[in-house]
């Protein structure tokens, strides 16, 4: 990453291409509309004057112009690796707004992982299940996005699954000082500590006011990330 890259004109001499940057890609684009400006005037001229009729290149040499310009940046942007940086920008704006969100992404390390961990945001979306799209979008990352990508879509479908639950965990948490001081630990632990007082807290708050386990809130509570089962025993007792 951030080393310069060599290749090849079409006449086989040896150039220097910058490494893919947006600026490198953004003059490409321009070269690239150079040279179809140009091939418009040559043509242009052909119809109006069929005797002075010339190929682009022989018709920028005349004009003491350079043909072809648009020489492609190496390695060439992809779909993948484009779409990927609209994901990570999303996630990250994403987190932003969310505080619990935001304190899960300070604890993935800086560069990869948490470039993953915003790909990762982004691609669950509202999404509840895993699938085969998010599984391609995992594969195509490094080892270190790959962690910070699952940190993220597990943390999600978790909370998407639970949706109302939490909210109202988080609701009330907020309003009581007591619940709100016995919520504290990793945004997992968190998270599972509200979706357990969504389930078991007050019914005249907006919760369902479960009073013992069942086999509906033992399936929520078993399907959470190991510190959320633990937050969900924890707010039972």
């Amino acid at each position: 990453m951030g080393v310069a890259q060599t290749g090849r004109s079409r006449g086989g001499s040896r150039i220097g291409v910058s490494a893919r940057t947006p600026a490198n890609i953004a003059k490409a684009f321009r070269n690239y509309q150079f040279d179809l400006d140009l091939v418009g005037s040559a043509a242009s001229q052909a119809i109006n004057d069929p005797s002075k009729a010339m190929t682009p290149a022989a018709f920028a040499s005349a004009a003491g112009k350079v043909y072809p310009q648009g020489v492609p940046p190496t390695p060439m942007p992809t779909l993948e690796k484009g779409l990927q940086g609209i994901l990570a920008a999303k996630g990250e704006a994403m987190a932003s707004n969310d505080p619990l969100v935001a304190a899960l992404r300070d604890l993935e390390p800086a560069g990869s992982s948490r470039v993953g961990f915003d790909i990762g945001m982004a691609a669950v979306g509202e999404q509840t299940l895993w699938g085969p799209g998010k599984q391609a979008m995992v594969d195509a990352l490094s080892p270190e996005e790959q962690m910070g990508f699952m940190d993220a879509a597990n943390f999600s479908m978790e909370r998407n699954r639970n949706a109302s639950l939490a909210a109202t965990g988080a609701k009330i948490a907020n309003a009581n000082r007591a619940i709100a001081a016995a919520r504290k630990g990793d945004p997992f632990y968190i998270l599972g500590f509200d979706i357990a007082t969504g389930t078991f807290g007050d019914p005249a708050l907006g919760a369902l006011g479960n009073t013992l386990p069942g086999p509906g809130s033992g399936a929520i509570r078993d399907a959470l990330h190991p510190a959320g089962q633990r937050a969900s025993t924890t707010r039972w007792r």
